[in-house]
């Protein structure tokens, strides 16, 4: 497989952490030289550039779509089925995958309210599940025990009227995820690993109004970019639960002022910008072959 990766005149992670770590398994296993200072690799004699290009989104696309009249009909919709009147929304759109820690969520979620009840009959977690990308081993079996998992947590807390997880089964469309990104008071990625996700970066393109908290696993490659997001350890329950009363409790104008940023910084490296970074490279790489021919 490292051999295959080098074939490719220019190889992209999403991290530059990612970038060396594939430059120390090459000079582990292979007899190639790795030139550090430049991220390259020559292995029987061709060179390979490893360059990182964290991927990004239509920012501009879905900040238009966020404000359609289709999207603004949707969130009346869900906000008269699900009560939300006075309601504090949290969301989570996620693969089913072990890796995205919807699991950690939920226990984050029962323990912030033993620990803040006064949040009881107020917090919602609307969490959406998709299809899992191939067959990632373990994951069949993983909507059931959710399902199981979010049984015992709100037989635990529900009052009349009232459960704090709302699991999503059936499949999302567009102005529907778009209005749930709207809707939502908080967005909670909580992956254990992740290359980027790109919720993160959808949910930060949606708020139009420059409002809602991203909570951002910083085991997610977008905590890079997305500094002003709440960091969370999905590992560490009782932090995890704490920073979900941080959000929750955070000042209007803090909320505008770390939206603000990250909206602009993604308006500025959007997925047409990743791209060209992309292309740049290879034309430059293009030219230098045909220099030295």
């Amino acid at each position: 497989m490292i051999e295959g990766l080098l074939a490719n005149d220019l190889l992209g992670f999403q991290i530059r952490y990612h970038c060396d770590d594939f430059l120390e398994i090459v000079a582990r296993e292979l007899e190639a030289t790795v030139d550090w200072e430049r991220s390259a690799v020559t292995y029987r004699g061709h060179t390979t550039l490893v360059r990182s290009f964290p991927i990004s989104v239509d920012f501009e696309g879905l900040s238009r779509a966020a404000c359609s009249p289709a999207v603004q009909r949707e969130m009346e919709r869900i906000r008269a089925r699900y009560a939300l009147s006075g309601k504090l929304l949290a969301f989570g759109l996620d693969r089913l995958d072990y890796t995205k820690g919807i699991s950690e969520r939920f226990h984050a979620v029962d323990r912030f309210l033993q620990r803040f009840p006064e949040y009881g009959r107020r917090f919602v977690l609307f969490q959406a599940g998709l299809a899992s990308r191939g067959q990632v081993p373990g994951s069949e079996g993983l909507r059931g025990e959710l399902t199981s998992l979010a049984a015992t947590i709100n037989r635990r807390h529900a009052a009349k009227g009232w459960q704090p997880i709302v699991l999503i089964h059936d499949h999302l469309g567009e102005v529907q995820v778009q209005a749930l990104y709207r809707l939502a008071d908080l967005c909670l990625v909580s992956s254990l690993h992740d290359g980027m996700n790109l919720v993160a970066k959808e949910y930060v393109a949606a708020r139009v109004d420059e409002d809602g908290v991203l909570l951002l696993s910083e085991f997610a490659g977008a905590a890079r970019e997305l500094t002003e997001a709440l960091p969370i350890n999905p590992y560490d329950i009782e932090a995890f639960a704490a920073r979900i009363q941080e959000a929750c409790s955070m000042p209007s104008g803090e909320r505008a002022q770390r939206m603000k940023r990250m909206r602009e910084r993604l308006a500025q490296r959007n997925i047409y910008g990743w791209a060209a970074e992309v292309l740049d490279v290879l034309v430059t790489l293009a030219g230098e072959e045909g220099n030295r021919a």
